[in-house]
Protein backbone atom coordinates (compact mmCIF):
# COMPACT_ATOMS: atom_id res chain seq x y z
CA UNK A 1 0.00 0.00 0.00
CA UNK A 2 1.18 3.29 -0.54
CA UNK A 3 2.61 4.65 2.48
CA UNK A 4 0.57 8.10 2.10
CA UNK A 5 -2.31 6.09 2.20
CA UNK A 6 -1.23 4.26 5.36
CA UNK A 7 -0.30 7.54 6.69
CA UNK A 8 -3.97 8.83 5.78
CA UNK A 9 -5.79 5.58 6.82
CA UNK A 10 -4.58 6.44 10.19
CA UNK A 11 -5.20 9.47 10.64
CA UNK A 12 -8.76 9.38 9.57
CA UNK A 13 -8.95 6.26 11.89
CA UNK A 14 -7.24 8.17 14.99
CA UNK A 15 -9.73 11.66 14.52
CA UNK A 16 -13.17 9.65 13.52
CA UNK A 17 -12.49 7.82 16.55
CA UNK A 18 -12.21 11.01 18.83
CA UNK A 19 -14.97 12.58 17.50
CA UNK A 20 -17.41 9.96 18.19
CA UNK A 21 -15.71 8.86 21.32
CA UNK A 22 -16.67 12.43 22.33
CA UNK A 23 -20.45 12.10 21.54
CA UNK A 24 -20.32 9.12 24.09
CA UNK A 25 -18.43 10.68 26.64
CA UNK A 26 -20.94 13.50 26.92
CA UNK A 27 -23.75 10.91 26.52
CA UNK A 28 -22.90 10.06 29.80
CA UNK A 29 -22.37 13.29 31.27
CA UNK A 30 -25.78 14.64 30.00
CA UNK A 31 -27.27 11.25 31.68
CA UNK A 32 -25.46 12.47 35.12
CA UNK A 33 -27.42 15.54 34.96
CA UNK A 34 -31.25 15.96 35.95
CA UNK A 35 -33.23 17.90 34.36
CA UNK A 36 -31.68 17.39 30.69
CA UNK A 37 -34.65 16.66 28.65
CA UNK A 38 -34.43 13.40 26.29
CA UNK A 39 -34.37 15.34 22.95
CA UNK A 40 -30.58 17.11 24.11
CA UNK A 41 -28.99 14.43 22.87
CA UNK A 42 -29.99 14.74 19.44
CA UNK A 43 -30.01 18.19 20.20
CA UNK A 44 -25.88 17.79 20.85
CA UNK A 45 -25.85 15.87 17.35
CA UNK A 46 -27.24 18.78 15.01
CA UNK A 47 -24.95 21.27 16.59
CA UNK A 48 -22.27 19.09 15.25
CA UNK A 49 -24.08 18.74 12.47
CA UNK A 50 -24.92 22.29 11.75
CA UNK A 51 -21.13 23.47 11.77
CA UNK A 52 -20.94 21.16 8.36
CA UNK A 53 -23.67 23.32 6.99
CA UNK A 54 -22.68 26.83 8.03
CA UNK A 55 -19.37 26.05 6.82
CA UNK A 56 -18.81 23.51 3.75
CA UNK A 57 -18.93 26.26 0.82
CA UNK A 58 -15.96 27.76 2.55
CA UNK A 59 -14.43 24.08 3.39
CA UNK A 60 -13.93 23.50 -0.33
CA UNK A 61 -12.15 26.41 -1.22
CA UNK A 62 -9.86 26.55 1.90
CA UNK A 63 -9.02 22.84 1.21
CA UNK A 64 -7.99 23.38 -2.63
CA UNK A 65 -6.22 26.44 -1.77
CA UNK A 66 -3.44 24.71 0.19
CA UNK A 67 -1.71 21.17 0.29
CA UNK A 68 -4.25 18.98 1.75
CA UNK A 69 -1.75 17.41 4.04
CA UNK A 70 -1.88 20.90 5.83
CA UNK A 71 -5.45 20.98 5.85
CA UNK A 72 -5.38 17.66 7.79
CA UNK A 73 -3.54 19.64 10.70
CA UNK A 74 -5.33 22.83 10.60
CA UNK A 75 -8.68 20.96 11.07
CA UNK A 76 -6.98 18.37 13.62
CA UNK A 77 -6.01 22.14 16.26
CA UNK A 78 -9.43 23.40 15.68
CA UNK A 79 -10.77 19.82 17.42
CA UNK A 80 -8.64 20.25 19.92
CA UNK A 81 -9.70 23.85 20.99
CA UNK A 82 -13.27 22.71 20.97
CA UNK A 83 -12.09 19.78 23.17
CA UNK A 84 -11.12 22.60 25.07
CA UNK A 85 -14.21 24.09 26.03
CA UNK A 86 -15.87 20.84 26.67
CA UNK A 87 -13.27 20.76 30.11
CA UNK A 88 -15.73 23.78 31.32
CA UNK A 89 -18.66 20.81 32.03
CA UNK A 90 -17.05 20.66 35.54
CA UNK A 91 -18.87 23.66 36.45
CA UNK A 92 -22.24 22.69 36.44
CA UNK A 93 -23.98 26.36 35.64
CA UNK A 94 -21.94 26.15 32.11
CA UNK A 95 -22.93 22.46 31.11
CA UNK A 96 -25.23 22.52 28.95
CA UNK A 97 -23.62 25.32 26.89
CA UNK A 98 -20.25 23.82 27.04
CA UNK A 99 -21.02 20.95 25.36
CA UNK A 100 -23.25 22.46 22.87
CA UNK A 101 -20.40 25.18 22.06
CA UNK A 102 -17.61 22.56 22.35
CA UNK A 103 -19.06 20.06 20.21
CA UNK A 104 -19.94 22.57 17.53
CA UNK A 105 -16.57 23.94 17.13
CA UNK A 106 -15.26 20.34 17.30
CA UNK A 107 -17.78 19.90 14.09
CA UNK A 108 -15.84 22.96 12.80
CA UNK A 109 -12.70 21.25 12.78
CA UNK A 110 -14.33 18.10 11.07
CA UNK A 111 -15.68 20.17 8.57
CA UNK A 112 -12.28 21.24 8.04
CA UNK A 113 -10.69 18.03 7.58
CA UNK A 114 -13.02 16.15 5.49
CA UNK A 115 -12.59 17.70 2.17
CA UNK A 116 -9.11 17.31 2.56
CA UNK A 117 -8.91 13.52 3.64
CA UNK A 118 -11.57 12.74 0.41
CA UNK A 119 -9.40 14.82 -1.42
CA UNK A 120 -6.28 13.54 -1.35
CA UNK A 121 -7.35 9.71 -2.40
CA UNK A 122 -7.09 11.20 -6.30
CA UNK A 123 -4.24 12.50 -5.64
CA UNK A 124 -2.64 9.54 -4.12
CA UNK A 125 -3.68 6.79 -6.41
CA UNK A 126 -4.78 5.75 -9.79
CA UNK A 127 -8.35 5.60 -10.77
CA UNK A 128 -8.02 1.82 -10.91
CA UNK A 129 -7.84 1.46 -7.38
CA UNK A 130 -10.07 5.00 -5.96
CA UNK A 131 -12.69 2.13 -5.15
CA UNK A 132 -10.59 -0.08 -3.58
CA UNK A 133 -8.86 2.87 -1.55
CA UNK A 134 -12.68 4.19 -0.82
CA UNK A 135 -13.43 0.84 0.76
CA UNK A 136 -10.38 1.00 3.00
CA UNK A 137 -10.91 4.55 4.15
CA UNK A 138 -14.76 4.04 4.78
CA UNK A 139 -14.38 0.78 6.33
CA UNK A 140 -11.60 1.96 8.84
CA UNK A 141 -13.84 4.90 9.52
CA UNK A 142 -16.52 3.25 10.23
CA UNK A 143 -14.48 0.73 12.50
CA UNK A 144 -12.98 3.66 14.28
CA UNK A 145 -16.80 5.50 15.30
CA UNK A 146 -18.22 2.52 16.30
CA UNK A 147 -15.55 1.36 18.20
CA UNK A 148 -14.83 4.99 19.72
CA UNK A 149 -18.05 4.99 20.83
CA UNK A 150 -18.05 1.95 22.94
CA UNK A 151 -14.67 2.88 24.56
CA UNK A 152 -16.44 6.69 24.82
CA UNK A 153 -18.89 5.11 26.85
CA UNK A 154 -17.27 2.92 28.66
CA UNK A 155 -14.44 5.62 29.71
CA UNK A 156 -16.98 8.08 30.00
CA UNK A 157 -18.48 5.77 33.01
CA UNK A 158 -15.18 5.07 34.93
CA UNK A 159 -14.12 8.97 34.71
CA UNK A 160 -15.25 11.72 32.51
CA UNK A 161 -12.19 14.03 32.39
CA UNK A 162 -9.32 10.73 32.25
CA UNK A 163 -12.13 10.05 29.42
CA UNK A 164 -11.47 13.53 27.74
CA UNK A 165 -7.70 13.40 27.94
CA UNK A 166 -7.02 10.29 26.11
CA UNK A 167 -9.08 12.53 23.39
CA UNK A 168 -6.90 15.62 23.70
CA UNK A 169 -4.36 12.77 22.82
CA UNK A 170 -5.76 10.70 20.33
CA UNK A 171 -6.33 14.08 17.95
CA UNK A 172 -2.62 14.82 19.08
CA UNK A 173 -1.44 11.88 17.73
CA UNK A 174 -3.85 12.02 14.81
CA UNK A 175 -1.85 15.77 13.90
CA UNK A 176 1.43 14.19 13.99
CA UNK A 177 0.89 11.41 11.65
CA UNK A 178 -0.50 13.98 9.52
CA UNK A 179 3.15 14.90 8.61
CA UNK A 180 3.76 11.72 7.37
CA UNK A 181 1.51 11.92 4.23
CA UNK A 182 2.96 13.27 1.13
CA UNK A 183 2.76 17.34 0.23
CA UNK A 184 0.78 17.22 -2.86
CA UNK A 185 0.59 20.16 -5.00
CA UNK A 186 -2.11 22.58 -5.66
CA UNK A 187 -4.04 21.73 -8.31
CA UNK A 188 -7.09 23.86 -8.49
CA UNK A 189 -7.27 27.54 -7.08
CA UNK A 190 -10.42 28.81 -6.44
CA UNK A 191 -10.98 32.47 -5.75
CA UNK A 192 -11.50 34.53 -2.33
CA UNK A 193 -15.39 34.20 -3.30
CA UNK A 194 -15.87 31.12 -1.78
CA UNK A 195 -19.63 31.08 -1.94
CA UNK A 196 -19.72 32.09 -5.30
CA UNK A 197 -17.01 29.32 -6.17
CA UNK A 198 -19.30 26.87 -4.05
CA UNK A 199 -22.36 27.92 -5.77
CA UNK A 200 -20.54 27.54 -8.91
CA UNK A 201 -19.13 24.45 -8.61
CA UNK A 202 -22.59 22.98 -7.28
CA UNK A 203 -24.01 23.89 -10.43
CA UNK A 204 -21.06 22.55 -12.64
CA UNK A 205 -21.83 19.04 -10.73
CA UNK A 206 -25.60 18.96 -11.39
CA UNK A 207 -24.98 18.91 -15.05
CA UNK A 208 -23.22 15.28 -14.76
CA UNK A 209 -26.23 12.69 -14.52
CA UNK A 210 -24.31 10.55 -11.97
CA UNK A 211 -23.35 13.28 -9.67
CA UNK A 212 -27.29 14.14 -9.22
CA UNK A 213 -27.89 10.74 -8.45
CA UNK A 214 -24.74 10.39 -5.65
CA UNK A 215 -25.46 13.38 -3.97
CA UNK A 216 -29.04 12.39 -3.08
CA UNK A 217 -28.14 8.56 -2.70
CA UNK A 218 -25.14 9.62 -0.09
CA UNK A 219 -27.50 12.42 1.68
CA UNK A 220 -29.91 9.35 1.80
CA UNK A 221 -27.38 6.98 3.48
CA UNK A 222 -26.29 9.81 5.94
CA UNK A 223 -30.00 11.22 6.96
CA UNK A 224 -30.51 7.41 8.00
CA UNK A 225 -27.08 6.98 9.77
CA UNK A 226 -27.43 10.19 11.50
CA UNK A 227 -31.18 9.60 12.95
CA UNK A 228 -30.52 5.77 13.20
CA UNK A 229 -27.37 7.18 15.74
CA UNK A 230 -29.58 8.78 18.28
CA UNK A 231 -32.50 6.84 17.49
CA UNK A 232 -31.19 3.48 19.20
CA UNK A 233 -30.01 5.25 22.30
CA UNK A 234 -34.01 5.69 22.76
CA UNK A 235 -35.04 2.44 21.08
CA UNK A 236 -32.55 0.07 23.14
CA UNK A 237 -33.81 1.08 26.32
CA UNK A 238 -37.58 0.86 25.43
CA UNK A 239 -36.98 -2.61 23.17
CA UNK A 240 -34.09 -3.95 24.61
CA UNK A 241 -34.08 -2.80 27.93
CA UNK A 242 -30.64 -2.12 28.01
CA UNK A 243 -29.86 1.12 30.22
CA UNK A 244 -25.72 1.24 30.46
CA UNK A 245 -24.43 3.64 27.52
CA UNK A 246 -21.53 1.16 26.98
CA UNK A 247 -24.44 -1.82 26.51
CA UNK A 248 -25.89 0.40 24.13
CA UNK A 249 -23.01 1.61 21.91
CA UNK A 250 -22.18 -2.23 21.37
CA UNK A 251 -24.97 -1.90 19.40
CA UNK A 252 -23.30 0.18 16.43
CA UNK A 253 -20.34 -1.92 16.70
CA UNK A 254 -22.46 -4.69 14.97
CA UNK A 255 -23.44 -2.25 12.19
CA UNK A 256 -19.78 -1.41 11.14
CA UNK A 257 -18.87 -4.72 11.34
CA UNK A 258 -21.36 -5.07 8.52
CA UNK A 259 -20.46 -1.73 7.20
CA UNK A 260 -16.39 -3.35 6.92
CA UNK A 261 -18.22 -6.35 5.50
CA UNK A 262 -20.60 -4.17 2.66
CA UNK A 263 -17.31 -2.21 1.55
CA UNK A 264 -15.40 -5.34 0.95
CA UNK A 265 -17.40 -6.40 -1.25
CA UNK A 266 -18.06 -2.94 -2.97
CA UNK A 267 -14.74 -4.28 -5.36
CA UNK A 268 -16.22 -7.44 -6.82
CA UNK A 269 -20.41 -6.26 -6.91
CA UNK A 270 -20.35 -2.31 -7.84
CA UNK A 271 -17.29 -0.02 -10.06
CA UNK A 272 -17.95 3.23 -11.53
CA UNK A 273 -19.93 2.11 -14.64
CA UNK A 274 -22.60 -0.18 -13.31
CA UNK A 275 -23.30 2.54 -10.13
CA UNK A 276 -27.39 2.05 -10.35
CA UNK A 277 -27.35 -1.08 -7.99
CA UNK A 278 -26.25 0.90 -5.42
CA UNK A 279 -30.36 1.11 -5.24
CA UNK A 280 -31.09 -2.75 -4.03
CA UNK A 281 -28.96 -2.01 -1.23
CA UNK A 282 -31.31 0.87 -0.27
CA UNK A 283 -34.11 -1.06 -0.76
CA UNK A 284 -32.43 -3.88 1.63
CA UNK A 285 -31.51 -1.41 4.28
CA UNK A 286 -35.19 0.22 4.47
CA UNK A 287 -36.81 -3.53 5.09
CA UNK A 288 -34.31 -4.41 7.56
CA UNK A 289 -34.60 -0.86 9.58
CA UNK A 290 -38.19 -2.00 9.72
CA UNK A 291 -37.56 -5.71 10.67
CA UNK A 292 -35.31 -4.15 13.47
CA UNK A 293 -38.38 -2.03 14.94
CA UNK A 294 -39.83 -5.01 15.98
CA UNK A 295 -37.43 -7.23 17.37
CA UNK A 296 -37.16 -7.24 21.38
CA UNK A 297 -34.02 -9.42 21.94
CA UNK A 298 -30.93 -8.61 21.34
CA UNK A 299 -28.90 -11.07 19.73
CA UNK A 300 -31.54 -11.00 16.87
CA UNK A 301 -30.72 -7.34 16.86
CA UNK A 302 -27.35 -7.69 16.60
CA UNK A 303 -27.78 -9.84 13.09
CA UNK A 304 -30.21 -7.40 11.55
CA UNK A 305 -27.57 -4.54 12.97
CA UNK A 306 -24.93 -6.31 11.01
CA UNK A 307 -27.13 -6.74 7.84
CA UNK A 308 -28.21 -3.00 7.79
CA UNK A 309 -24.32 -2.34 7.69
CA UNK A 310 -23.63 -4.29 5.04
CA UNK A 311 -26.43 -2.61 3.13
CA UNK A 312 -24.75 0.45 3.96
CA UNK A 313 -21.20 -0.21 2.94
CA UNK A 314 -22.17 -1.28 -0.34
CA UNK A 315 -24.64 1.82 -0.71
CA UNK A 316 -21.79 4.47 0.10
CA UNK A 317 -18.73 3.28 -0.71
CA UNK A 318 -19.12 3.82 -4.78
CA UNK A 319 -21.08 6.82 -4.50
CA UNK A 320 -17.77 8.53 -2.57
CA UNK A 321 -15.77 6.85 -5.27
CA UNK A 322 -18.10 8.50 -8.62
CA UNK A 323 -17.99 12.03 -6.55
CA UNK A 324 -14.57 12.08 -6.48
CA UNK A 325 -13.72 11.33 -9.54
CA UNK A 326 -15.26 13.40 -11.51
CA UNK A 327 -15.04 16.35 -8.66
CA UNK A 328 -11.23 15.65 -9.32
CA UNK A 329 -11.18 15.81 -13.09
CA UNK A 330 -14.07 18.74 -13.05
CA UNK A 331 -14.59 21.73 -9.82
CA UNK A 332 -11.41 20.44 -7.75
CA UNK A 333 -11.46 17.43 -5.28
CA UNK A 334 -11.94 19.89 -2.41
CA UNK A 335 -14.97 22.02 -3.84
CA UNK A 336 -16.37 18.85 -4.77
CA UNK A 337 -16.41 17.05 -1.42
CA UNK A 338 -17.40 20.20 -0.13
CA UNK A 339 -21.00 20.08 -2.05
CA UNK A 340 -21.19 16.68 -1.14
CA UNK A 341 -20.87 17.69 2.09
CA UNK A 342 -23.26 20.40 2.48
CA UNK A 343 -26.11 17.85 0.87
CA UNK A 344 -25.10 15.16 3.18
CA UNK A 345 -25.27 17.48 6.32
CA UNK A 346 -28.02 19.84 5.48
CA UNK A 347 -30.51 16.51 4.51
CA UNK A 348 -28.87 15.33 7.88
CA UNK A 349 -30.05 18.50 10.20
CA UNK A 350 -33.24 18.50 8.59
CA UNK A 351 -34.14 15.11 9.40
CA UNK A 352 -32.67 15.52 13.02
CA UNK A 353 -34.69 18.29 13.41
CA UNK A 354 -38.01 16.72 12.73
CA UNK A 355 -36.73 13.97 15.25
CA UNK A 356 -36.25 15.99 17.73
CA UNK A 357 -39.27 18.03 17.41
CA UNK A 358 -40.99 14.50 17.08
CA UNK A 359 -39.48 13.23 20.34
CA UNK A 360 -39.92 15.94 22.09
CA UNK A 361 -43.58 15.17 21.55
CA UNK A 362 -43.72 11.57 22.93
CA UNK A 363 -43.96 9.54 19.78
CA UNK A 364 -42.06 5.90 20.31
CA UNK A 365 -38.87 4.75 19.42
CA UNK A 366 -40.71 1.98 17.90
CA UNK A 367 -42.93 3.97 15.58
CA UNK A 368 -40.11 6.54 14.52
CA UNK A 369 -38.31 3.43 13.24
CA UNK A 370 -41.33 1.90 11.31
CA UNK A 371 -41.17 5.47 9.58
CA UNK A 372 -37.67 5.80 9.08
CA UNK A 373 -37.82 2.31 6.88
CA UNK A 374 -40.78 3.07 4.90
CA UNK A 375 -39.33 6.87 4.19
CA UNK A 376 -36.16 4.63 3.10
CA UNK A 377 -38.13 2.64 0.41
CA UNK A 378 -40.06 5.78 -0.55
CA UNK A 379 -37.05 7.81 -1.76
CA UNK A 380 -35.45 5.09 -3.11
CA UNK A 381 -37.80 4.26 -5.65
CA UNK A 382 -37.89 7.97 -6.22
CA UNK A 383 -33.96 8.01 -7.11
CA UNK A 384 -34.55 5.30 -8.95
CA UNK A 385 -36.39 7.51 -10.96
CA UNK A 386 -33.28 9.39 -11.61
CA UNK A 387 -31.35 6.68 -13.32
CA UNK A 388 -30.04 6.40 -16.86
CA UNK A 389 -31.53 3.25 -18.13
CA UNK A 390 -28.55 2.36 -19.04
CA UNK A 391 -25.15 1.62 -17.24
CA UNK A 392 -22.81 4.29 -18.93
CA UNK A 393 -19.15 5.01 -17.94
CA UNK A 394 -19.37 8.04 -15.66
CA UNK A 395 -17.28 10.20 -17.67
CA UNK A 396 -19.47 9.83 -20.42
CA UNK A 397 -22.48 10.33 -18.29
CA UNK A 398 -23.14 14.08 -18.51
CA UNK A 399 -26.84 14.86 -19.19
Amino acid sequence: MNKSVTFLLVTQAATAFADRAIFFILFVVIGSFEGLASWYTPLLQLAFILAFVLFAPWAGSFSDRRPKRNVLIIGNIIKLIGLSILFLHLIPELTEWAILVGYFIIGFGAVTFSPAKYGLLPELVDKEKLVKVNAWLEGSTIVAILSGQFVGAMLGEINVTMALLIAVALYSVSTLLAFGIKLTPVIHKPTDMFIKDFISDFRELLTHHIVRFSLLGVSLFWSVAAVLQVLILEWAKNSLNLQQASEISILGIFIGIGIVIGSALVPSLINLENLRRVRFAAYGMGVLVILLSQLTVTSQAYIVLIMIGICGGILVVPINAALEKIGHETVGSGGAVAVQRFNENLSMLVTLIIYTMILANGVSPTLIMISLGVIILVLTVLLGLNLPKLDKPVCETKK
